[in-house]
């Protein structure tokens, strides 16, 4: 029932798109389809609001914005680690004075001071000392301090010792007289007090000083952790090295204002209608969610900490007071009688909820600048805070798409009664300003400010465009321009290739230099009723000095089978006299009553069957499948008659031709339909709807299968197809792009025959021995880290020396990086012997696994001393040198071939270079030693992308690949095809051989969502979108700017592409080949899945 709706809506504009993802193509979308979604919002991100809200006091105003925002940073950078190390050692400051004004304060003391304590008297004194100086500098007293006391790391270290045992160790200080337990507390009391107003959230802090880390890139509390130990966040997030922003860190509010001591926090939702000028709609109502655990702060797990009911839901409720919910949820009128029962009943409505509003709305103004401003278009948002002891509201975050499930009684009654309320927002109030808007409330609307008119001077610069002349000066019909100027205005793509057609025609005429005068005046033209006695053609005397022009034939023979066809026309058609066309305007209207007739009785065309005339079936030569055939009108054309008589003798015969019953011819549309739909079918699975609809508009459509085809239904079709200019063309094969329309949409860009670049066989043998030499270094230096009695014996047959040959290699070849020679004029010139030599030990070394042979001349530590700084540096201008292996193996392939033939694997510089010389030209390329295996099996990744334009370039890639595994396990010492090449058409072969492991597929493909079910299994799933997607992208993009120079700039071409990576061990994908014309035969239960969908893709 969908598919028949959506079928029947399929050209219909979209008024109203509830978006449930963000994959929604704005490009293609009509401006006023009305969106849940904003093209762009960054604030729903944990890395986005923490960015924002840096910022918020520049947009406080008050009693209207002031957003209340727990401090955090964004870990992306070695700087933000040390602003966060810096922010938790002050914190852990101030966080030990205050438990030590605390204790004193409440007659404590003597529990913090004992003779058995741990803790010496001077860390109080670190902590003031460190507090005040973070007075001074915010004060500005430490710019005229000639010196300043450095604190080491080491310090530190111990003070923040001391500090876990006295927070969470519960240790105690050493003795102290009272004296010093009053100066201690008057100096940690001032301290307090002076840094308080430079440290806006003390009271918030506490004193254990935790942290709660989340992850940047996940949702509903997935990854967040709470910790307390500053070694313990920096070993969270220090094992990622790439400066993609991956941790928030957050400072946790420890005095959180607590329910029957329990944690909560406050979903509030609100509604953006626009961007500029922003306007915010909030939610009177809203509801608590609240943790299963009592709240304790040495307790740290997330049953206690994270109210999120996606986390709460996973654990059972403990022992809490009968008050609470077993559902873990109130709405907001529950929660104010609590706050009734408690004498707080006045603070919801002067506190909470305008606390809300200002940080809602405080939030929305720092990220305005960054929303994308479309006019249709609002969202629905869910903001979290936490109340503190003083029931001031904190945002925590904002989320974008909230869940609007049923999971409890209170979600059920709220959720359904907000969506209403939206919609009653978006669209009754915009069509009724009065309309009822339901419980959302409008807190904030943005007030434009129109600038004002500019009075100085006008500066505008005012110029002309320069059109190239033409290089003839041509004498113009002006029924050709009236045409022309009719053909612009025509609506129908049909009627303006009529009239294009006419013009050609008008065209040949004035070559002929008739003179463009009117046959007729006015007053002498033909009235309609004159016209319809004489079946719509008035053929005048003159007709036989007409016949002279090239044109008279095919104009007369349209004329007459029109007549007999009986298309009515609006106005007179004649043939003109000597030196005489015809009336322009006449002949426009007349060919445009013609196109739309022919057009509305295609499936309804009928053929006269008397004695004068006969239905032929029309051959492979013809370019119509039926025309009828007149022997006297024919012969008529032949003889040129002369004499008037016989003109209106023709037209009688032509009225009662008109008057016989006409035997009905069925329709050809649906026969080629189906011919589309079988040849198509089986032959090559392109979009049908989309010819379909193509065929149905009388749009001509080529494509080879068919052209090709013997059968009669197939020459009938093909025959039909001839009968216009080509609108599409789908083709594996060459083209001669002579011979196609620019407006014909191909599948193919031209070929622009730049010849590119190409290196020759020096260069490869110069790249092979470097390679070879920073090879045998890996293999030496890590064989010896392992155990180099393996490595070095007395009895080895590899001569150390090539160690110091090779090191002194990669040193020249790390010169020309750095330009260390550019002033030389004598190197070293190796011959040709000495590489020979070293190559010999290499291959023993590296291949057949011979030892080095130890000789005293040679201190070890030194060489791998030398060995470690070649590698260091050879990682910098070369990359690529850490997943290259040691084995040197290189890849030969034709560079004329595809689908993996006359591919071959390589070790030795002889062999490959004498490949080379016998097949010219080849592509030499380096084989990935190193990749990621499945189940020990190597595998490529096919990518589909899509190139629509080349300048500008413009490319879609495809939201889903498959992988294509090799038959046998990978092994460097098995060079067969079967166990590296990983092309399908060389695969099938070998799918009779047993697999190794029975989790490999039996036709060795995997599509892109059974690889996530397989890392995600491996706990790996995030590589694939934070590592593998992101690369593939990039390489793609890369390679198409690398050759967009060298493509044609056909407007109505595009190409679907197939690219084939390699995912290295650290899931990094690596470019192996761009195929064009990537094979979408049906050969697996994976491809007869997702070619059919690509093609269709495409089309769409």
């Amino acid at each position: 029932e969908r598919l028949v709706i959506s079928r029947m809506l399929r050209h219909t504009t979209v008024n109203f798109i509830w978006a449930t993802s963000e994959n929604i193509d704005w490009n293609n979308l009509s401006k006023t389809t009305l969106v849940s979604r904003f093209p762009r919002v960054y604030f729903t991100t944990k890395v986005g609001i923490c960015n924002y809200l840096q910022q918020s006091h520049w947009f406080f105003e008050k009693g209207i914005a002031y957003t209340r925002f727990p401090r955090c940073y964004i870990i992306s950078s070695n700087d933000d680690v040390q602003a966060f190390v810096r922010d938790f050692r002050l914190t852990a400051c101030m966080g030990m004075l205050k438990r030590l004004v605390n204790a004193i304060e409440l007659g404590h003391a003597p529990i913090y001071f004992s003779d058995k304590g741990k803790i010496p008297l001077r860390t109080v004194e670190f902590a003031v000392k460190r507090c005040s100086e973070f007075v001074c500098s915010e004060e500005h007293e430490d710019i005229d301090r000639d010196t300043e006391e450095r604190i080491w790391d080491h310090q530190w270290d111990q003070y923040l010792t001391h500090y876990y045992q006295l927070v969470h160790e519960r240790e105690t200080f050493v003795s102290a007289s009272e004296t010093q337990i009053k100066e201690m507390y008057n100096c940690s009391k001032m301290t307090l007090e002076s840094t308080r107003k430079h440290w806006p959230q003390v009271d918030m802090d506490g004193t254990n000083n935790l942290w709660i880390v989340k992850p940047g890139a996940k949702s509903r509390g997935r990854g967040i952790v709470v910790l307390t130990k500053l070694e313990d966040i920096l070993n969270r997030f220090t094992s990622f090295s790439s400066n993609e922003p991956r941790y928030v860190v957050q400072k946790y509010i420890e005095k959180p204002l607590l329910i029957y001591n329990t944690k909560f926090d406050i979903r509030q939702w609100f509604l953006v209608t626009c961007a500029y000028p922003l306007t915010i709609w909030m939610y009177k109502e809203s509801y608590l969610r609240f943790c299963s655990q009592l709240f304790s702060l040495s307790n740290t797990h997330e049953s206690i900490h994270l109210s999120n009911n996606a986390i709460q839901c996973k654990y059972k409720n403990a022992k809490r007071d009968g008050a609470l919910p077993d559902e873990n949820m109130w709405d907001c009128y529950t929660f104010q009688a609590y706050l009734r029962t408690i004498g707080m009943a006045d603070r919801w409505n002067r506190v909470i909820y305008p606390g809300m509003r200002e940080s809602i709305t405080g939030a929305l103004l720092t990220a305005q600048e960054h929303m994308e401003h479309r006019r249709n278009c609002f969202e629905l948002y869910g903001a979290d805070f936490m109340l503190t002891e003083d029931l001031v509201p904190w945002l925590i975050e904002i989320n974008s798409s909230p869940c609007m499930s049923p999971t409890t009684s209170v979600t059920a009654r709220m959720c359904s009664q907000c969506l209403e309320d939206v919609i009653k927002v978006v669209i009754d109030k915009k069509n009724n300003k009065d309309a009822d808007t339901g419980m959302f409330e409008l807190i904030y609307k943005q007030q434009v400010s129109h600038p004002q008119p500019y009075m100085g001077m006008n500066l505008t610069v005012r110029g002309c465009r320069i059109v190239r002349g033409a290089k003839s000066a041509t004498v113009r019909n002006p029924g050709q321009e009236y045409l022309e100027k009719k053909s612009r205005d025509a609506g129908s793509p049909q009627v303006r290739e009529a009239i294009k057609r006419l013009c050609e025609e008008l065209s040949l005429d004035s070559s002929n230099s008739i003179p463009c005068t009117p046959l007729l005046s006015p007053a002498s033209a033909p009235t309609p009723s004159t016209t319809s006695t004489t079946s719509g053609v008035v053929i005048l005397k003159s007709a036989s000095s007409y016949k002279l022009t090239k044109n008279y034939e095919h104009i007369s023979r349209r004329i007459r089978t029109q007549a007999t066809n009986n298309v009515r026309c609006m106005n007179t058609v004649q043939i003109p006299q000597v030196n005489h066309l015809f009336d322009w305007k006449k002949r426009v209207e007349q060919t445009r009553a013609d196109c739309k007739n022919m057009l509305s009785k295609f499936n309804e065309d009928k053929h006269i069957d008397h004695s004068s005339s006969k239905i032929i079936r029309a051959n492979c030569k013809d370019k119509l499948p039926l025309v009828t055939q007149d022997k006297p009108k024919r012969k008529l054309e032949r003889k040129a008659l002369n004499t008037t008589e016989k003109f209106k003798m023709n037209n009688r015969n032509n009225q009662q031709d008109r008057k016989q019953e006409r035997p009905s011819v069925p329709s050809l549309q649906p026969n080629i339909i189906s011919g589309i739909n079988c040849k198509l079918t089986s032959k090559n699975p392109l979009n049908l709807l989309a010819l379909n609809k193509m065929v149905k508009g009388s749009t001509r459509i080529m494509h080879n299968k068919i052209m090709r085809a013997p059968d009669t239904e197939a020459l009938i079709l093909s025959n039909f197809l001839k009968s216009g200019p080509v609108k599409f063309l789908w083709t594996d094969n060459s083209l001669n792009w002579s011979l196609v329309h620019p407006s014909t949409i191909v599948n193919k860009f031209p070929s622009t025959g730049v010849s590119l670049w190409s290196k020759d066989l020096t260069h490869f043998c110069s790249e092979y021995r470097i390679t070879a030499c920073v090879n045998m270094l890996k293999k030496f230096y890590y064989e010896v880290l392992e155990d180099h009695t393996r490595t070095i014996t007395d009895i080895g047959m590899v001569d150390i020396r090539s160690i110091d040959f090779a090191i002194e290699r990669v040193c020249e070849y790390l010169g020309t990086f750095e330009h260390a020679y550019i002033d030389f004029w004598n190197l070293s010139v190796v011959s040709e012997v000495d590489w020979e030599n070293f190559l010999s030990d290499y291959y023993n070394f590296a291949h057949n696994r011979w030892k080095i042979r130890n000789t005293e001349q040679y201190e070890l530590d030194k060489l791998i001393t030398s060995i470690k700084v070649c590698l260091d540096k050879i990682k910098i201008h070369w990359p690529e040198v850490q997943f290259e292996g040691v084995e040197n193996l290189w890849l030969i392939k034709p560079s004329a071939q595809s689908c993996g033939r006359g591919i071959v694997i390589m070790k030795t510089l002889s062999e490959i270079r004498n490949h080379c010389l016998k097949r010219q030209p080849v592509i030499v390329q380096k084989y990935i030693e190193r990749p990621l295996l499945i189940y020990n099996t190597k595998f490529d990744i096919r990518q589909w992308f899509l190139v629509t334009n080349t300048f500008p370039l413009k490319i879609y890639m495809y939201g889903k690949c498959y992988l294509r595994f090799c038959s046998k396990e990978y092994s460097l010492q098995n060079l067969h095809e079967s166990v590296h090449l990983s092309n399908n058409s060389i695969q099938w072969r070998y799918e009779h051989i047993k697999k190794h492991n029975n989790k490999l597929p039996k036709q060795n493909m995997w599509d892109s969502d059974q690889f996530q079910d397989y890392l995600r299994n491996r706990g790996e799933l995030e590589k694939w979108n934070q590592i593998v997607v992101p690369g593939i992208r990039r390489c793609i993009v890369g390679a198409m700017l690398a050759c967009q120079e060298g493509m044609s700039d056909r407007r109505n071409s595009f190409n679907l592409y197939g690219a084939d990576f390699l995912l290295t061990e650290e899931f990094t994908p690596l470019l192996i080949e761009i195929n064009s014309c990537p094979c979408m035969r049906n050969t697996t239960d994976v491809t007869s899945k997702m070619c059919p969908m690509v093609l269709d893709d495409t089309i769409q």
